[in-house]
């Protein structure tokens, strides 16, 4: 992951602010969104208060009176970046849509969404194992639900479910493809489509029924 250091703000000096800075929900808003540019940057263990009240152009002081800790203003970064990307696959769900269908989906909006996230996207998969992180204990929330969404498709089209770990070990394979897409930097457009294009052939080989085998992508066109 690249490190950088955060460009320093002037923190607000101590005192009624000025009618034309930012207060209350906006301020704390401020500051969590120069936090995602810290946790991108350096991740969660690395980054410190000090960095963060800098960043956010605000005194450690008033950080204090804003939040309990980098703790609570991180898991409030990855909460966001986590909320969009459940809408993104909520909103692309369309009624009836198969497993073989879904499994595109998703992958689509997870390509989309570490596109959209950037180094944020990349803190985070690299933090799923880190149990101090806010990323780890997020994750698995996300993949219940994705787990519990695969399971209703399933259920209507008369499938058997798949196991957690099944579903659990695909999700990491979307996530790995996605993060080595975009993180630390986009690939090369050809780069990316190999990425995605090995995604669906791993996924949809997983759980594709033999009459199904032709909606598996063939690998033969891509450029490596």
């Amino acid at each position: 992951m690249q490190t950088s250091t955060p460009p320093k703000t002037k923190a607000r000096k101590p005192g009624r602010p000025r009618a034309n800075e930012p207060q209350g929900e906006e301020l704390k808003e401020g500051i969590i969104d120069a936090a995602s540019r810290v946790y991108g940057d350096v991740g969660y263990s690395a980054a410190t208060v000090e960095m963060l009240s800098q960043a956010g152009g605000v005194s450690r002081a008033l950080f204090y009176r804003l939040f309990k800790d980098k703790h609570e203003v991180i898991d409030l970064v990855v909460t966001k970046a986590n909320d969009q990307l459940r809408t993104a696959m909520m909103a692309a769900l369309i009624p009836g849509m198969d497993q073989i269908n879904l499994v595109k989906t998703m992958i689509g909006v997870y390509f989309e969404w570490c596109e959209a996230q950037g180094q944020v996207a990349a803190a985070i998969y690299h933090e799923f194992h880190n149990p101090d992180s806010p990323a780890a204990m997020r994750r698995d929330q996300l993949v219940a639900e994705i787990a519990q969404i695969w399971r209703l498709i399933a259920q209507q089209q008369g499938e058997k479910p798949l196991k957690p770990f099944m579903i659990d070990t695909l999700v990491r394979a979307i996530e790995h493809a996605g993060s080595s897409a975009y993180c630390p930097s986009p690939k090369p457009p050809e780069q990316i489509a190999m990425y995605r294009a090995v995604a669906e052939r791993v996924l949809l080989a997983s759980i594709a029924k033999p009459g199904e085998y032709d909606r598996i992508p063939s690998l033969d066109g891509v450029v490596e």
